[in-house]
């Protein structure tokens, strides 16, 4: 999986994975499971691995373990991934002035 190495809190993560099963013309299922820090994360077993608002605690190393119907198990790379605290102050960027008549 690749994703940013830095991310800031509040903003989605998102790993991605793919692997083939073969032969191919069987279309064997393949099953994917995701770790952090060399844990399962329940319920991450699609191809994608979503966290809409990543927090500081998603921070860590990702894999997926990716399994063939037969056992047969292959680990993808791990990417690391550091949530940093949204530290920066909000700025206006545009003001729109209009008038009020009575």
């Amino acid at each position: 999986p690749q994703a940013p190495s830095q991310i800031i809190e509040g903003t989605p993560l998102t790993l991605n994975v793919d692997g083939i099963v073969t032969p191919a013309g069987f279309a064997f299922p393949l099953k994917v499971q995701w770790q952090r820090n060399e844990q399962d994360i329940p319920g991450a077993t699609a191809k994608t691995y979503e966290v809409a608002r990543a927090t500081v605690g998603d921070s860590g190393r990702y894999r997926a373990v990716l399994t063939a119907p037969s056992g047969n198990a292959v680990n993808s790379a791990e990417v690391n991934v550091n949530v940093v605290a949204d530290t920066f102050a909000p700025k206006i960027t545009r003001v729109k002035a209009s008038s009020v008549q009575n």
